[in-house]
């Protein structure tokens, strides 16, 4: 019976330190995702910025009167950063994360 009591423990031991392991695997994958997801994002906004001045230089093309002329020139110099960034489609990253976050 002692033997028993003995392989038992051994057997739980062995489980709470998998399941330690486990965990702490988890954790490291979440957080490599997470690093991911930081980098697409600023991916996004650069896009967005290029976006934006390739718009304004078209505009600056575009403009047919003098007095437009500065302000379009302005745009395409420097586009301000916006907080708002448009929606991004949901990649299978990002789901993947948000399927993380939430188990």
């Amino acid at each position: 019976m002692l033997g028993f009591a003995f392989l038992a423990a051994v057997v739980l031991l062995a489980c709470g330190l998998a399941l330690r392991s486990l965990s702490r695997s988890n954790e490291r994958f979440v957080a490599s995702l997470n690093i991911l997801d930081r980098r697409e994002q600023a991916v996004f906004e650069v896009r967005g910025a290029a976006m934006r001045r390739e718009i304004s230089a078209r505009n600056l093309v575009l403009v047919t009167r003098d007095t437009d002329l500065p302000r379009q020139n302005a745009g395409a110099a420097h586009t301000p950063h916006t907080p708002h960034t448009p929606h991004k489609p949901a990649s299978g990253l990002s789901l993947l994360i948000a399927q993380f976050k939430t188990a």
